[in-house]
């Protein structure tokens, strides 16, 4: 007759989460192996936080994978879903569908493989972190200059977004201004600097016939 297995109130195995208290308490922190050349300092990069997490994941006889992902857009953003599964060597599992939601997007210079991979990276390094409890010291992140990021603005990624949807309906960027300008609304000739907040004019604009 096979012995059944202990669980908490919750219905979660008991060995398994004793086996993720003995992983948490075992990890102080991450070792900062990557280095930034330009500004000149350390930081513990998503592969860094993965490597320490295995490792005391596997001391403790626990495992962790992604079971699935999928990708979601909206108007604004697209973003990459992630579900997780944390299993013992003693065959106990728990799973943590959709734990993680992270955006990404085709940029100049970052084609959209590219962009996928880096957020498949970051968004496991991420659970990893808050699944062990890792505390936020000099992550990579923190460390990046975004003193040029706008959110009043389109931007790269849904300025190429529209490019491809004004193709879809056989319009130029060129005529496109044209009509917006016929509504009062005068842009700039690069649609990465157009108002966010006029999207909605934007996408009527598409629309309307010639």
């Amino acid at each position: 007759m096979t012995k059944p297995t202990k669980t908490t109130t919750d219905g979660a195995p008991v060995g398994l989460r004793r086996a993720l208290i003995a992983a948490q308490r075992d990890l102080k922190a991450v070792h900062k192996g990557s280095e930034n050349a330009f500004h000149r300092y350390r930081y513990a990069s998503a592969e860094d936080m993965m490597s320490s997490c295995r490792q005391a994941l596997h001391a403790n006889g626990l495992s962790a994978r992604r079971t699935r992902w999928s990708t979601e857009s909206s108007e604004a953003h697209t973003w990459l879903v992630c579900s997780y599964e944390l299993a013992h060597e003693s065959g106990e599992v728990e799973h943590y569908p959709m734990a993680t939601k992270w955006p990404f997007a085709e940029e100049k210079g970052r084609p959209l493989d590219k962009a996928l991979a880096g957020a498949l990276t970051s968004s496991l390094g991420y659970w990893l972190r808050d699944l062990l409890l890792v505390p936020r010291d000099d992550e990579e992140m923190d460390k990046r200059d975004d003193r040029a990021h706008d959110p009043e603005v389109l931007g790269i990624a849904r300025a190429g977004r529209l490019r491809a949807q004004a193709t879809k309906a056989g319009v130029t960027i060129a005529q496109l201004r044209e009509r917006l300008a016929a509504t009062g609304l005068t842009l700039g000739e690069d649609p990465v600097s157009w108002p966010a907040a006029a999207a909605a004019r934007i996408a009527a604009a598409l629309t309307t016939s010639a």
